[in-house]
């Protein structure tokens, strides 16, 4: 188990208040990109100053991660090729934690991809978080309720306007849909006990609903497919769940994780169901085993791969545009105004229980 320190609460309400007071700065700028090009064929040009913003912001986070929490962090196996202009990319990643999606992040940014097209399935109570959920959306985030009458067109809508695009994207499925835990663990051996299979150990079954419906839609535009195994050291034999309120405020800090890629040629990969199905179960079959022999050994059986140097750059860079943020709030009474304007609107959503009205009606 790991166990809250008083440091480690400490640095995560650090981190969590900069994150959050970042995203407040930023809000005004992804509202005043994205305002003038609703109905105007530079649509995409708003898009690109979005993904530019929150890979910004991803890269922040990258760098935060590296300096106040201090994790030993490695990656093994293929690396991730630059996605071509117009085309989209695929992770698909075991759903161990809450907080798997920051640590997606920082692989991009510690392997120099571009983290400006990362694109993330997320569950839907994101979108509660005020202004950081309509961030997360504006920049076509995706976010599901585990209903699939309702996901899947959801899905086709955002896919669609994906494949429309003709900016590159990566897009990070789980298809576990629930991080594991002593209750997911028991729901899948009870699952695997009346089919007659084996249950998994240290991840659970892969469901391909949203896999299948992002390979039937964005069809040959999508390149590559990676496997991305996160093997957590601290919590590989254990079915302790960890949330993002452990990783910040709680102060319970995560101290080795190792990341394992692999690549698969996206024309072997089954575009029915119950393909589909089979090929996920036999990934899932390797990824498992994959993370016992991490327990075991402490390392995977591939090649490591060089990462970045950590850098304050990201950091300096945010804080430049943050103090833009604060230049124009006090010398423009009518951007005070406009400010107040974007950051209480999504505010006002969430708690109303519409988080994603407005940007719904931008993205359709």
């Amino acid at each position: 188990m790991i166990k809250p320190t008083l440091l480690g609460r400490a640095k995560g309400w650090v981190f969590f208040l900069w994150m959050y007071l970042c995203a407040l700065g930023m809000f005004p700028f992804v509202f005043l990109c994205w305002i003038p090009t609703l109905f105007s064929s530079l649509r995409e040009i708003g898009e690109l100053g979005i993904d530019t913003l929150v890979g910004w912001w991803i890269a922040m986070a990258s760098s935060l991660i590296d300096y106040m929490y201090d994790v030993d962090f490695r990656v093994y196996g293929d690396k991730l090729q630059t996605c071509s202009a117009g085309k989209k990319q695929i992770l698909v990643a075991n759903h161990r934690t809450r907080i798997d999606f920051f640590f997606i992040m920082h692989l991009l940014h510690k392997v120099s991809y571009p983290s400006a097209h990362l694109k993330i399935l997320l569950k839907k109570v994101f979108l509660m978080y005020p202004v950081v959920g309509a961030i997360m959306e504006f920049a076509r985030f995706m976010f599901v309720s585990r209903d699939a009458e309702k996901d899947v067109p959801y899905l086709r809508k955002m896919y669609r306007r994906l494949k429309e695009s003709s900016r590159p994207a990566i897009l990070l499925l789980q298809p576990e849909a629930y991080t594991l835990t002593s209750r997911t663990v028991e729901e899948m051996e009870d699952y695997a006990s009346s089919k007659g299979i084996p249950p998994f150990r240290r991840v659970l079954f892969p469901r391909p609903s949203g896999l299948l419906t992002a390979l039937e839609t964005l069809g040959d535009d999508v390149t590559e497919l990676y496997d991305v195994t996160l093997g957590y050291h601290d919590l590989l034999d254990t079915t302790e769940p960890f949330t993002e309120v452990d990783f910040t405020i709680g102060g319970r800090q995560l101290k080795r994780l190792s990341v394992n890629i692999v690549q698969y040629n996206t024309s072997y990969i089954p575009k029915d169901r119950e393909g589909l199905q089979k090929c996920l179960r036999k990934v899932w079959e390797h990824k498992d085993s994959s993370l016992a022999e991490l327990s075991g050994t402490g390392i995977y059986a591939r090649k490591e791969q060089k990462l970045r140097e950590k850098s304050l750059i990201p950091i300096i860079r945010f804080q430049l545009l943050n103090a833009v943020t604060l230049w124009a709030l006090y010398h423009s009474s009518n951007f005070l105004i406009l400010y107040i304007l974007s950051a209480s609107l999504p505010v006002a959503l969430a708690l109303f229980g519409h988080p994603s009205a407005m940007a719904q009606w931008i993205v359709f």
